[in-house]
């Protein structure tokens, strides 16, 4: 077999048409002749041809059948699918294009035809090739080094933004944006003090059951394009990896398990913050309810002192009402000592009065201290 000619598959159970199609073919072509759809998926395992001329209505596997097994696994730029029929039928023409073919040729068909569909078709998917090798070669030689340090300035950027973080939502947004940035499509969850939250993701899609029941067994879980990543405080998982360019497949998981550090860092000290303001709120409120006990005892305490001086002034003036009649007193002298107990009297209750103004004061303080824990809160 000369390798430099280009592979023909021809798949047809009618074993006159498979050696009619070899002999028109086989000058300019490597002709591979098979005569049933099953043969011609067993023969795909060795050989990749650039055309596989497939009749449709065959034994077994009929055309269309095997054109979307192909077409499952190789696309257009791989190799071209002819489909040959007896029938000129355009749902059959339809049925062409539904299933991932790229031409139809009617029997009884002319040589001259078969060659030109052939080598046109043919001619197409190798000016691809070779546009495409030459992208490829000039794209990934001016990538390379663009990619690698722009994804270095990604990181960059994320850690200088998460410093400035102070609450598990704002660090999710900021990976989020990044993930986006690298062009990944993500899922994951963050450890905070409540349990974890999911983002990107329900606990009921397949997607968050998996994230909420893997375990720490690994550090990484790589299953093809999709990869998990673990870190105490955050599970993530890629969907779209680059699985099959090694290079860059190894670029981004590097960069990814340095992402997963940075942000399992953040979120146990914002963790920790949170701890330490629950625990600040929690000291706050007993300082201020042992605070009002006390004020209330103070309140009580000169309520019970007013009250208590009110009745010992009480008292000594109706005493001294009473032992007037017995000192011997003229009465401008009974009127003067009358003035200075009752004067006395009315300073006593004036200062009694001020006791209401320190207690408007502390409510005034309490209720200003209550406002500021539950700013801070």
């Amino acid at each position: 077999m000369n390798d430099t000619k280009p592979s023909v598959f021809v798949v047809d159970d009618a074993e006159d048409q498979r050696m009619l199609v070899t002999a028109i073919l086989g000058m300019d072509f490597n002709v591979i002749a098979l005569h049933s759809g099953e043969d011609c998926l067993a023969q795909l395992e060795h050989t990749l041809p650039e055309v596989v001329l497939l009749d449709i209505h065959m034994a077994g596997m009929n055309g269309f059948e095997v054109c979307k097994k192909i077409r499952s696994k190789y696309s257009a730029e791989v190799m071209v699918v002819i489909f040959i029929s007896g029938s000129e039928s355009i749902v059959e023409r339809l049925m062409t294009y539904e299933v991932g073919g790229d031409d139809y040729l009617a029997k009884p068909f002319h040589v001259e035809e078969l060659v030109k569909k052939v080598h046109h078709r043919l001619s197409y998917l190798l000016r691809f090739r070779a546009l495409q090798q030459r992208t490829t070669l000039a794209m990934s030689t001016a990538m390379e080094a663009m990619t690698s340090s722009a994804e270095l300035g990604l990181l960059l950027s994320f850690i200088r933004s998460s410093m400035a973080l102070n609450d598990v939502n704002g660090l999710a947004s900021e990976l989020t944006k990044s993930l986006e940035e690298f062009g990944l499509s993500a899922c994951f969850l963050i450890n905070r003090s409540g349990g974890y939250v999911l983002y990107g993701c329900d606990g009921e899609s397949m997607e968050g059951k998996v994230l909420l029941g893997v375990g720490h067994e690994k550090s990484i879980y790589e299953f093809g394009r999709r990869v998990i990543f673990l870190r105490k405080n955050v599970r993530l998982l890629i969907e779209n990896m680059p699985f099959g360019q090694e290079e860059k497949y190894g670029r981004l998981k590097d960069n990814l398990l340095i992402l997963c550090d940075c942000v399992n860092a953040r979120a146990e000290s914002l963790r920790i913050l949170q701890l330490m303001q629950q625990e600040r709120d929690k000291l706050m409120e007993q300082v201020l309810k042992r605070s009002e006990v006390q004020l209330n005892s103070v309140r009580l305490k000169l309520d019970h002192h007013a009250d208590a001086t009110h009745r010992i002034m009480r008292k000594m003036v109706d005493e001294l009402d009473e032992r007037l009649l017995f000192l011997g007193l003229d009465e401008d002298q009974e009127k003067s000592l009358r003035r200075l107990a009752d004067q006395t009297h009315e300073n006593i209750e004036s200062l009694n009065e001020i006791n209401v103004e320190i207690y408007a004061s502390v409510d005034n303080v309490m209720q200003d201290l209550y406002h500021l824990v539950q700013k801070d809160t």
